[in-house]
């Protein structure tokens, strides 16, 4: 990952959680400082989550 004082091993998490009950839906780490580009493959990996999630329930 690239800093300002260089290259450093690390990682960058995200997760998506439910606020009402408090429970991860998803979390991913990335090889990235930056949470920017995370946005998007997070917002659709929820949204799979969640249509897979009404189909078993159904």
């Amino acid at each position: 990952m690239k800093t300002s004082k260089g290259v450093i091993q690390g990682y960058c998490s995200v997760a998506g959680v439910d606020g009402k009950h408090q429970v991860i839906i998803h979390g991913e780490a990335y090889g990235s400082g930056a949470e920017r580009p995370t946005l998007i493959p997070m917002v659709q990996a929820i949204d799979a989550h969640c249509e897979w999630l009404k189909v078993s329930l159904a």
